[in-house]
């Protein structure tokens, strides 16, 4: 299988970027509603309006499925569109992407901009009565939701986790409101300092609550451990949990030089892994640093916002000036980074020889190609939805978490819930 190190350092968490909630992607109404949905072709006409106001669901979205009739039309439908339908305002947006099932129905995922239960259920039986819809599935909250009680915090410090990032699950409470928390916030909240980022835009799970993403300003285990047990015993969160790592090196040493001039490896771009003690001074070296301290003229551009591996080490990828971007002097740029003492890692960009079979096993989940299922994967998944990152074969085959033959938004969240323990794969 070929090394596709752009996936082994894909950027930041492209989750942000797609702005969607985690309901977004439950298409599948059987996995959210209380009694499935049977389609049959041949009756195209509303089913009976069943959704109780007392229902367990989870208010600030729902899903709407159209008759066939109106499925083509309903494709333009916007938020703007629905609120002026029903005369109201409380719709945020309509994602009207998708056509699920054999009767040519459109699904419509609805997000409100108020999330309590009593708003979502007065939207639907405004929408049932349009006479647009065959039927409607309410979002429902597992029944750990009706007490949202917190799970125990059972993270030890001698885990081996990742030092500067802390995963949360929000009370479904607290959702709506957990959407502004800021750094700032949560560091007057804890009396701390430690807390660099926070990205609450990965939003809901089926249970409506909010993921937080909690960045740490120092790689350091002890303290993220402190501000995991600081943030669980505010009360706000349902889970609080670290990203743990399989294989904890007992030391930084660098990985041995093992790139033979004659490997086939695609000139123009060098991949750097910095140790740990360079990892935050990195994010600033650019070309002209490198190559005044390689004494070279050669390097073109250095991307080096990317946190690479599970130990905090950034991931540098170095490009070759075009006209200077050949295998030897790839090779020779490798070796004067090697030199320098400051990377733990050097990989170069390797290309599959026609002449050699392509490798069709794969690990699920496991789309860089690491060994190792992590965040990184997630956000290959994301990069892959948005259009920024092409995927093998094999990558794809493992990024198809939900086996629909696609990679899309929900083998994403598949994987994250994975990763924090939620779901299996």
């Amino acid at each position: 299988m070929c090394k596709n190190l752009k996936a082994v350092l894909a950027g930041v968490l492209c989750i942000t970027s797609l702005g969607m909630s985690c309901t977004a992607w439950t298409a599948n109404a059987e996995d959210i509603t209380s009694s499935d949905i049977i389609i049959q072709t041949a009756n195209n006409t509303p089913r009976p309006f069943e959704i109780k106001p007392d229902d367990g669901y989870f208010g600030g979205s729902l899903t709407a499925y159209t008759l066939s009739d109106y499925t083509d039309e309903a494709e333009n439908w916007d938020a703007d569109f629905l609120n002026q339908a029903l005369g109201v305002t409380t719709i945020q947006s309509v994602d009207g992407t998708f056509i699920n099932d054999s009767s040519n129905r459109r699904e419509l995922f609805i997000k409100l901009t108020q999330d309590d239960r009593q708003t979502a259920f007065e939207i639907a039986q405004k929408l049932y009565n349009t006479g647009w819809f065959y039927d409607f599935a309410m979002t429902y909250a597992w029944d750990s939701v009706t007490e949202d009680t917190a799970l125990p915090f059972n993270i030890s410090p001698d885990e081996k986790f990742l030092s500067n990032t802390i995963l949360t699950l929000v009370k479904a409470n607290y959702s709506a409101e957990a959407e502004n928390w800021t750094a700032d916030y949560l560091n007057q909240l804890l009396d701390i300092t430690n807390i660099k980022d926070v990205n609450t835009m990965f939003t809901d799970d089926f249970t409506g609550r909010r993921c937080l993403f909690i960045s740490m300003k120092e790689y350091d285990r002890e303290i993220a451990f402190e501000t995991a047990q600081e943030l669980y015993n505010t009360g706000l969160f349902y889970s609080v949990d670290m990203n743990a790592s399989e294989e904890l090196l007992a030391n930084d040493e660098p990985l041995p030089f093992d790139i033979s001039p004659d490997d086939g490896y695609v000139g123009g771009s060098v991949i750097a892994f910095t140790l740990l003690n360079y990892s935050e001074e990195s994010k600033n070296w650019d070309a002209d640093f490198l190559n005044q301290a390689l004494d070279v003229n050669v390097i073109d551009y250095v991307d080096g916002d990317l946190m690479s591996d599970n130990e905090g080490r950034r991931g540098l990828i170095i490009y070759l000036n075009h006209n200077q971007d050949d295998k030897q002097t790839a090779f020779e740029i490798a070796q004067k980074l090697y030199n320098t003492g400051w990377f733990y890692d050097i990989e170069m960009n390797y290309l599959c020889g026609n002449d050699t079979a392509p490798n069709t096993e794969f690990t699920k989940g496991d789309v860089s190609g690491d060994a190792d299922v992590n965040i990184l994967d997630v956000i290959s998944i994301n990069k892959a939805v948005l259009g920024k990152e092409t995927l093998s074969q094999e990558q794809n085959q493992a990024a198809d978490l939900d086996g629909n033959g696609k990679v899309d938004a929900n083998d994403a969240l598949l994987l994250l819930k994975y990763i924090v323990g939620l779901a299996e794969i």
